[in-house]
């Protein structure tokens, strides 16, 4: 009886590695050809632009003009998830939802990109999200497609990163009044982000999420200094599909384990028993 419980139980688990491989290739295949249609949209967004800066401006104002700013109910499997960077195409979104299309857009295009979270003074709690965009050696470029934001250097010898947002919030006052003067019909509240609230806080990771990420934050911190607030976040953790994927690798992996596991233990007894069997019997003197 024992045998065949174990023996169901490991077809149960390999029938469960076998479909959590199968749903993980699904799913990267279907993100692969999300990623082949977006490529498509940049190229047409982008067709006769050959700067880098000047993509990055036409894929900013063409997502920021997408549906509105209210929040994308789209979901790709699970409800915990957000919506993925075509749903956002097809009905617009938040902050988080068009930062997520343009970081897709700008990798498309063949440019280093990291979407960037705006803190709460008091709490830590996330409030806003933009991108930050590499132009080239050096040059880094913030942009926000909730607003349509992006912050030129005086001199226009480039622009401001998000290091320089976080150091100098006069730098966000200043653009803001610039836009105003220049385009009076765009100059509307929204615009305005306390300093509290705003980008003197941004972080490409949220490092005060638990204790783990503080710690880890405090490590990098002593290496690397400020340059940890700018660190690339996994591609895993901003497109849904390859996040499932990457749950059902783990899944499979997890299952796999379990059975080698069993294997060996299975084969430890088994040579056991046949070491005992051939010992001779102790005889009575």
């Amino acid at each position: 009886m024992m045998r065949m419980l174990n023996r169901v139980l490991q077809l149960g688990l390999w029938a469960l590695a076998l479909s959590s491989l199968t749903a993980a290739l699904a799913c990267y295949v279907s993100y692969r050809r999300d990623c082949a249609r977006l490529a498509n949209v940049a190229s047409d967004v982008t067709a006769g632009l050959n700067v880098p800066d000047d993509r990055v401006s036409a894929l900013l104002e063409w997502v920021h003009g997408l549906h509105g700013s209210a929040g994308n109910r789209g979901r790709f499997l699970l409800t915990s998830m957000r919506a993925t960077p075509l749903q956002v195409i097809e009905s617009g979104g938040d902050c988080a939802d068009k930062s997520r299309l343009l970081y897709a857009l700008l990798r498309e295009s063949g440019m280093s990109a990291t979407m960037a979270l705006c803190f709460k003074a008091d709490s830590n709690e996330p409030v806003h999200t933009f991108v930050e965009v590499a132009l080239g050696a050096g040059c880094q470029m913030a942009v926000d497609p909730a607003f349509n934001l992006f912050f030129p250097k005086p001199d226009e010898t480039g622009y401001y990163g998000l290091l320089d947002l976080r150091k100098d919030p006069a730098i966000l006052v200043r653009r803001v009044e610039t836009i105003c003067r220049e385009i009076p019909t765009q100059c509307r509240e929204q615009y305005y982000m306390r300093p509290a609230d705003g980008y003197t806080r941004a972080s490409t990771i949220n490092w005060n999420k638990n204790a783990v990420l503080r710690l880890t934050h405090h490590l990098l911190h002593s290496v690397l200094g400020d340059e940890v607030y700018r660190l690339r976040r996994p591609a895993v953790i901003e497109e849904p599909k390859l996040f499932v994927a990457a749950l059902c690798v783990v899944s499979a992996g997890a299952c796999l384990m379990v059975l080698r596991v069993a294997r060996r233990r299975a084969t430890r007894k088994i040579v056991g028993f046949r070491i005992a069997a051939r010992r001779p019997l102790p005889t009575r003197a």
